[in-house]
């Protein structure tokens, strides 16, 4: 049901009504249930939304600490792991965790993170060479998330000689050279 523009805010039976009549516009009609389970986590960890652990000189052993802990729950939950999820984990944005990134490339909090991220991008590699998850989701994602490119380069360079031994020579040119080092030879 399409709302109409500057109507007041929906309540939550207004909410549900909507969702439940584009349920029949699903790509998936059978996640359905995977997707509430998603979005019932992300809520719940939403709420509780903890104090950031400190990046910039901080705690590494804290941050490490907080990250094994977010790839356990996924593990546990069955979930791939994400920047955002780890950022989240942490108690910081995922924008805000890759400008600490980007700022501080030497710390060793930074450091660490960084290599948790090659990391999350080689597990999204597995799961997609495992056919676990779409490939071309995982394509897109390495591409948005991780900095991984598709590139062709085309390098301009001068064309080779026609020949790479030299100039060509006539039967009378080569001729003319050998009988003009025979006299040299012959006069020695």
């Amino acid at each position: 049901m399409p709302r109409p523009p500057n109507k007041r805010p929906m309540n939550e039976e207004e909410m549900l009504e909507m969702e439940n009549e584009r349920a029949g516009n699903r790509l998936h009609k059978d996640r359905g249930a995977s997707l509430s389970t998603l979005t019932r986590r992300v809520s719940r960890e939403l709420g509780e939304y903890r104090e950031k652990i400190p990046l910039k000189g901080g705690d590494i052993e804290a941050v490490k600490m907080q990250v094994f802990n977010y790839l356990d729950a996924c593990e546990v939950a069955g979930t791939l792991p994400s920047v955002q999820g780890m950022a989240r984990s942490l108690g910081h944005s995922r924008r805000s965790l890759y400008y600490f990134l980007d700022a501080h490339p030497n710390d060793p909090v930074a450091e660490f993170l960084e290599i948790t991220r090659d990391s999350l991008s080689e597990i999204l590699d597995l799961a997609s060479l495992n056919n676990d998850i779409n490939c071309v989701v995982a394509i897109f994602l390495q591409k948005s998330l991780f900095g991984r490119v598709d590139k062709a380069e085309l390098y301009i360079a001068p064309p080779p000689p026609l020949n790479p031994l030299g100039e060509v020579e006539t039967p009378e040119q080569i001729e003319r050279r050998k009988l003009k080092y025979l006299d040299v030879a012959v006069d020695d």
